[in-house]
């Protein structure tokens, strides 16, 4: 648990600059009249609570190296690609974004299904069940977030999925790169159910369960 310890003074410190920086960004939108892109600033701030809400909401301890997996891809994202517009002055910077969000959507699938199992043990059997399952998620995922972009579009004065650029082609690229970056976790997944080796985001998993392994019925510690 010791890089649980110095995760958690990281984070610390990135919040604190993930603040600062969302504050002066505000403060730049605003002097410039501009409050549609200031709201989004805030809204940057709020979704730093996302984390906190669900452990609390569930009564669960803490994965700090899960919050700053968290924190990372919203400043990136969320923060650096929108409220920024990096999305649109960095070339393929949208692309990337959607390919690690498909990853990501990989891990919380995995997530999900143990939640969902009876029995909160990682079991090598598992594997082709966890692969189909997380994989469906990190799809499900690309397309309630598609969802969402259009429904802005249709509220705010703004085109996300590029619609009268591209017409629904910006779309599509975004679920294919989405479930190429879903596509790519699947090694380390299978690594770590047929050879015992965790990447950084299953021994988050592992961290997660152990941390919580209260809510379980059985729990595998001999994988820790």
């Amino acid at each position: 648990m010791e890089k649980e310890i110095w995760y958690h003074k990281l984070n610390t410190y990135f919040v604190i600059f993930y603040l600062l920086f969302s504050f002066c960004l505000m403060g730049f939108y605003l002097f410039n009249g501009q409050l549609y892109y200031a709201a989004l600033g805030l809204g940057g701030i709020l979704l730093l609570l996302l984390p906190t809400v669900f452990e609390r909401a569930y009564n669960l301890s803490p994965v700090y190296q899960f919050h700053f997996l968290a924190y990372c891809f919203l400043f990136f994202s969320y923060v650096i690609g929108l409220v920024m517009q990096a999305y649109h002055f960095i070339p393929l910077y949208d692309k990337i974004m959607h390919t690690l969000s498909g990853t990501l959507g990989m891990f919380l699938g995995v997530l999900l299904f143990y939640l969902c199992k009876d029995k909160q043990e990682f079991q090598k059997q598992d594997y082709p069940l966890v692969a189909i399952t997380s994989f469906s998620v990190s799809m499900a995922i690309a397309g309630l977030w598609e969802i969402g972009e259009y429904l802005i579009s249709l509220f705010f004065p703004c085109d996300p999925q590029r619609v009268a650029e591209t017409g629904v082609s910006d779309t599509m690229q975004d679920f294919i790169v989405c479930m190429i970056g879903a596509l790519l976790w699947l090694p380390f997944l299978y690594r770590f159910y047929r050879k015992d080796k965790a990447d950084f985001l299953m021994n988050c998993l592992l961290i997660f369960f152990k941390k919580n392994a209260k809510h379980s019925h059985t729990y595998n510690q001999s994988r820790l």
